[in-house]
């Protein structure tokens, strides 16, 4: 087993390193995917950025324009509760002040649409007739920070809030604020008051705009880079097909030829190509004649010489057999013609055989050969000149 796994490792190792590596060939090889790449990493960042943003201001509205309504709701609700709480006499009847809270609660919850109430008497003093603080399950007193508390305790005629997270029934928290104001009971005194309210229709519109955000720039990032592999094939095609066509003109396929389609930037490129390797073709054609023309001038002037060339051939033979009848000069004369013969005939030979190279009927080959034989040949053909100079020329090899 940890061999296996150790094989399985560096398999997937070395998968990995292939990928990029591929990735990489493929990014400075191919325009197309490098201007795809790129353009759908600006893509998809600009449409983050901008989906961010506007979710951000979308969420900060939402909550902004619904905690004004709720803000101003409850201060009506509180407001009302507070007229119906001046008006009533309850004439230090505990009944009567329990009755009373209790209708203003019920007044409460009916005009501020929630159902999350709490109310804390204020002062620490005893009295007989002060209802009981009370809190609802969905506003428990520990849910309201004692830094809210504290502000609404300040003031009697400021609203607070603050922003807290309520027990959702499937589990979990949902978004809402808790909003503090005071109130006060006709001989008892101050209360706080405070109406919870949950978002959770609010977060719940934000989550569909967002999610409808998302998939829209989900769906312009694919569609932009759709649109752009699309604009790129169309430009790229035509450079590419002159890439090919020339490297096999490169190669020698002088009729490969660009196909011309309207009237365009790249049809403009098709005919210069194609102007172009007519131009190629024409010019090697003619030199191809003028290679032809010369290798046979070539053949035919030296099979043309190799008659007189036989006959002075034969003639310095026979001097050179017999220059030992000769003075000295006269037979130093004759040994030189017959060695500049043979090597004329020998050149006479190479010409042909260069002839018929050029011509293809006959394959190069190379051998081996002595430069000391080669350098000896040319001082031996220099030895009557450097005499005569005075001159005395040596061979160390």
């Amino acid at each position: 087993m940890p061999i296996r796994t150790v094989t399985t490792a560096t398999v997937a190792t070395h998968g990995w390193r292939s990928w990029g590596r591929r990735l990489a060939r493929t990014w400075r090889r191919s325009l197309r995917f490098r201007t795809v790449a790129i353009t759908l990493g600006a893509t998809a960042l600009t449409i983050t950025v901008a989906l961010v943003w506007m979710s951000l201001a979308i969420q900060n509205d939402l909550f902004e324009s619904r905690t004004s309504q709720l803000l101003a709701e409850a201060q009506r609700a509180t407001q009302s509760a507070q007229a119906t709480l001046d008006a009533a006499e309850v004439g230090g009847d505990v009944v009567a002040v329990d009755n009373l809270m209790e209708s203003v609660r019920t007044s409460i919850q009916r005009q501020s649409s929630t159902d999350r109430i709490a109310a804390f008497r204020i002062s620490s003093e005893p009295s007989a007739i002060a209802p009981q603080d009370f809190d609802s399950a969905g506003l428990p007193a520990d849910r309201i920070s004692d830094e809210l508390r504290a502000q609404v305790q300040s003031d009697d005629e400021l609203q607070w809030w603050q922003p807290v997270g309520f027990a959702a029934s499937g589990g979990g928290q949902v978004p809402g604020i808790v909003v503090g104001q005071q109130i006060v009971l006709p001989e008892v005194g101050a209360y706080e008051l405070y109406l919870g309210y949950d978002l959770a229709g609010e977060a719940q519109t934000l989550g569909f705009v967002q999610i409808t955000l998302w998939i829209v720039g989900v769906g312009l990032v694919v569609l932009i880079g759709a649109i752009s592999w699309i604009v790129l094939r169309s430009v790229t095609e035509p450079i590419a097909q002159a890439a090919e066509s020339s490297s096999r003109l490169a190669a020698g396929d002088l009729a490969v030829r660009l196909q011309v389609r309207g009237e365009d930037e790249f049809a403009t490129l098709g005919r210069s190509f194609n102007a172009m390797a007519d131009s190629i073709e024409s010019q090697i054609k003619e030199l191809a004649e003028l290679s032809q023309v010369q290798q046979r001038f070539v053949s035919d002037v030296s099979h043309e010489l190799r008659t007189p060339l036989t006959t002075i051939r034969l003639a310095s033979d026979m001097l050179n057999d017999r220059r030992e009848e000769f003075d000295p000069v006269a037979a130093r004369a004759a040994e030189l013609l017959h060695d500049q013969v043979h090597r004329f005939e020998v050149l006479l030979t190479d010409l042909l055989e260069i002839s018929r190279y050029d011509a293809g009927s006959v394959q190069l080959e190379s051998e081996p050969t002595s430069m000391t034989q080669l350098a000896e040949d040319v001082i031996a053909s220099m030895e009557q000149l450097a005499e005569q100079h005075g001159s005395d020329v040596r061979l160390v090899a």
